[in-house]
Formats: C-alpha cells, structure tokens, sequence
C-alpha cells in the first residue's frame, strides 16, 4: 500500500509539473488584433437587464463593443448601442506578464474631453479567447472577448 502511494503521489506530481511547464506565456503581440465582447455575458455578470419585452439576445444583437489593439501601441475601442456609435482611441502596453496573465495598461481619449488611464488583467483561454478584469470603483469587473481578427487592417485606425 505504501508503494502504491507514493507511486500515485510521485504521479501526480510528474501531472502537475507538466501541466504548469505546458502553460503558454503570452505577450504583447499576443494581444494584436480585434477583439469582440460578449455582450450577453457581460449583461448577465454585471445584473443589467433589457428592457421590458425584449430578451438579452435580442438586446445584445442590437450591441456591439470591440478592440482593436495594434503593434504600434494603439487602441480603438467602438461601442455600438441603440444610444448610437461612439470610439474611444488611445494607447496600450503590457506592464506584467505571468504565464497566461498579462497586465496592460491603457490610457484612452473621452468622447466627452480628457482622458481615462486603464488598468486590466487579460487571463487568456486560449490564443483567441481571454478575460478581462479591472476594478471600477470599489467592485471588479469582468467581460469575456473572442478574437475576430488576427491583424487588424491599418485603414480601421
């Protein structure tokens, strides 16, 4: 019994280890690219609920957030809403990194003057799917994007 143990202990060690090594370490270019939020999920997190009669689906088709983040170090944000379209524009950079974390700092130009300094932490999912989380206040936030575009286009900036 003693010898089945430690085989299982020296086992599952050799599986942790392995697992920790094979984690990938993202960087910046790893960001580049444009990335879609999902809408519906981020109402749901965040208990904001549509309107009398119409579902969050239906509210979501009729939302759209994206970023676009280049090699320069410059950022697009578009939001779309019934409220009508509004882009933010600024720049980025990866101020942490630890394996599938990166820490990114982003300073953006307000539709309404000034600007708003960022700070967020992407935990990636895979190479196309993060989240996103930053404080607000006193409470976190969070939103789930899914890469769209692998390079984004030089004429969107």
């Amino acid at each position: 019994m003693r010898r089945f143990s430690i085989a299982c202990i020296t086992g599952f060690a050799l599986a942790a280890s392995f697992a920790v090594s094979s984690s990938k370490n993202y960087e910046s270019k790893d960001v580049v690219g444009v990335w879609a939020v999902d809408v519906v999920q981020m109402m749901a997190d965040s208990g904001v609920a549509p309107p009398e009669g119409m579902d969050a689906a239906a509210m979501a088709a009729m939302m759209s957030i994206t970023f676009t983040f280049r090699e320069d170090g410059t950022i697009t944000i578009d939001h779309n809403s019934p409220a009508g379209p509004r882009s933010e524009k600024g720049t980025w950079k990866v101020v942490g990194a630890k394996q599938d974390h990166l820490t990114i700092e982003a300073t953006t130009e307000q539709p309404t003057g000034g600007t708003k300094e960022t700070s967020v932490e992407l935990a990636f999912t895979d190479r196309n799917d993060v989240t996103v989380t930053w404080e607000d206040g006193d409470r976190a936030q969070s939103m789930r994007m899914t890469r769209t575009e692998a390079k984004p286009s030089k004429a969107a900036k």
